[in-house]
């Protein structure tokens, strides 16, 4: 299971920050496969860094960065700063995955839906985050029981403090 791998990742000190449909795939037995791990950074007590193939780990910080890291629909919004349009190292932890699988799990459970949209323009989607009054309705029309529902929506919520951790999201998916 997904979130299970998210365990894994996150216990070596890894977020992905990129976690995405199009990353996930089926192997021939039928268990996912998290691939792309070209914007994932290593998590520090102190800072965030970003390690580019064959280059020395400590010589790329994150915060030294132009940009979001990313796909734009998947972003967990606590990196974005929405006046400049570009990403922060303020509030970022392991929590972010979590927005970004909790968008995948949104899509999965209601045939391919964004919860804000289907749009592929970081502009539209900005505005659509910064709308106070937006909630996701798409999960609503599924049969889904309710803890599940719970769950994704809890999981994109737009306030990381409000989100489960990932042994939460474990224990609820079991």
């Amino acid at each position: 299971n997904l979130s299970i791998i998210i365990k894994k990742i996150h216990q070596l000190q890894l977020l992905h920050f990129d976690l995405k449909l199009e990353n996930v795939i089926i192997d021939r037995y039928g268990l996912p496969t998290i691939i792309d791990f070209g914007f994932s950074c290593v998590l520090n007590i102190n800072y965030l860094q970003y390690r580019p193939p064959d280059f020395e780990l400590d010589n790329y910080y994150y915060d030294d960065l132009i940009g979001y890291r990313g796909t734009v629909n998947y972003i967990p919004l606590e990196i974005w700063d929405l006046d400049k349009k570009t990403t922060t190292r303020q509030h970022i932890g392991t929590w972010s995955d979590l927005y970004s699988l909790g968008i995948l799990f949104y899509e999965l459970l209601t045939n391919g839906s964004h919860p804000y949209g289907n749009e592929k323009y970081k502009d539209t989607f900005i505005q659509q985050v910064r709308d106070p009054n937006y909630l996701p309705k798409g999960i609503y029309n599924m049969n889904v029981p309710f803890e599940v529902r719970s769950l994704v929506l809890r999981m994109i919520n737009k306030n990381y403090l409000f989100r489960p951790s990932i042994d939460e999201v474990l224990g609820t998916i079991k």
